[in-house]
């Protein structure tokens, strides 16, 4: 009799473990969720914010207690901010008019290496920088008085800065106003005299520099004095 109920016992056991796998093995299977959930992103040239003016933050959500880990497979692209459910990503500046880092990815993943979450994987690339130009100073008026002196405050030297390979200067009256280029970030306006005693001179100077958005300046010159 007794052998009987240590039979009946032990199979109902087997039963109620077979039914009841959780008492094998309870852990749930892992499960991973960033948000957003945009599978590319793209930087702006500065690297600090998304081309749309976003920051990159990105928030984690799992349910496996052994935690997240994210990884980017360049160097360009940073990882900050790390918080136990977010991460905020960065990127090198990208000073280039013409050419762009390689593709990053940014992997995120959850659970162990026998149990893991599907990872997600974020792509990233980088604009390339917006071409400038900038000429210093910013008062682009020049005044010569008959003679061909330039006039008190006001000034014919202008430094120029851009990140574009190459820059130039032109006007469509080269007769009487002079340029002089000093070495590749500088220029000098002259004016020849004006011998008229009825018309003073107007031009109006631009500097370019590929796509860059131009430079106009203004150049005027007394008539000459009866």
């Amino acid at each position: 009799m007794r052998l009987k109920i240590n039979i009946l016992l032990s199979v109902t056991a087997m039963v109620f473990l077979v039914s009841c796998p959780c008492l094998i093995d309870c852990d749930e299977d892992p499960v991973l969720s960033v948000e957003p959930s945009a599978t590319d992103i793209i930087f702006a040239a500065s690297g600090v914010t998304l081309a749309s003016g976003d920051s990159a933050i990105f928030t984690v959500s799992t349910n496996n207690q052994t935690g997240w880990n994210v990884s980017s497979s360049e160097r360009w692209v940073t990882i900050i901010d790390r918080t136990p459910n977010t991460f905020t990503l960065i990127a090198a500046a990208n000073s280039s008019i013409t050419t762009t880092p390689p593709p990053a990815v940014v992997t995120i993943a959850a659970g162990r290496p026998n149990k893991s979450a599907i990872p997600v994987f974020i792509r990233v690339t980088q604009l390339p920088d917006e071409p400038y130009l900038i000429v210093i100073p910013s008062d682009t008026f020049v005044a010569f008085d008959a003679e061909g002196n330039v006039k008190p405050d006001s000034n014919a030297t202008f430094n120029v800065v851009t990140n574009v390979e190459a820059w130039d200067v032109f006007h469509d009256q080269p007769w009487w106003l002079k340029m002089a280029f000093n070495f590749n970030y500088a220029f000098t306006l002259s004016a020849e005299p004006n011998t008229s005693q009825e018309k003073p001179r107007a031009v109006t100077v631009t500097v370019t520099a590929g796509k860059a958005q131009s430079v106009e300046i203004t150049v005027t010159q007394d008539a000459a004095q009866p």
